[in-house]
């Protein structure tokens, strides 16, 4: 009887991970703890050229209300280690910068070009009362991609940017 109940034990854990395989996919579950790719650049690394919504560069329309707005396109070597030695791919920001009395609204495009063939897309939005316009505070981010091309197209994931104090910028990508 002993034997018997065992063999309904076995056979009941048995089922349950088969069924655990099956339906959970434990191969997707893992993967999606470790990053695709893991970029680092350094606040100090972006190359910032700022324009008005007129189209001229770092300049300011007063008379038509527009002192708080400005654009800036962002551009960074985004690097494979925290020593700064070897290029991984590039990263370009289109911002748009509103500045209120309430805080700062912060909303960029960007894409980060891994190589001639591979990019993928997202938009950082974040509003705050602290922020340096076009850069994000330190703290953890997540923001979705929105599309890609070569080994990200039609790929669902996405990239956290976790800011330190320092200035030093860890992007983890996940699809």
């Amino acid at each position: 009887m002993a034997k018997m109940v065992l063999d309904m034990y076995l056979l009941s854990l048995v089922v349950i991970i088969t069924y655990i395989i099956v339906k959970i996919d434990p191969i997707k579950l893992v993967k999606g703890f470790i990053p695709s790719y893991t970029f680092y650049y350094r606040a100090s690394d972006l190359r910032i050229t700022q324009n008005n919504p007129n189209g001229g560069e770092n300049t300011t329309n007063v008379t038509h209300g527009e002192e708080n707005f400005k654009k800036e396109i962002q551009d960074t070597k985004l690097y494979d280690s925290e020593s700064f030695t070897n290029v991984s791919g590039f990263g370009f920001y289109n911002a748009f910068i509103l500045k209120t009395e309430n805080g700062t609204y912060d909303v960029e495009n960007a894409q980060f070009f891994i190589n001639d063939n591979d990019s993928f897309n997202f938009i950082i939005s974040s509003f705050s009362k602290n922020k340096t316009p076009g850069l994000l505070n330190p703290g953890l981010y997540t923001y979705t991609i929105t599309g890609g091309s070569g080994i990200f197209a039609n790929k669902i994931g996405s990239v956290v940017f976790d800011v330190k104090q320092s200035g030093v910028r860890k992007v983890s990508v996940y699809i």
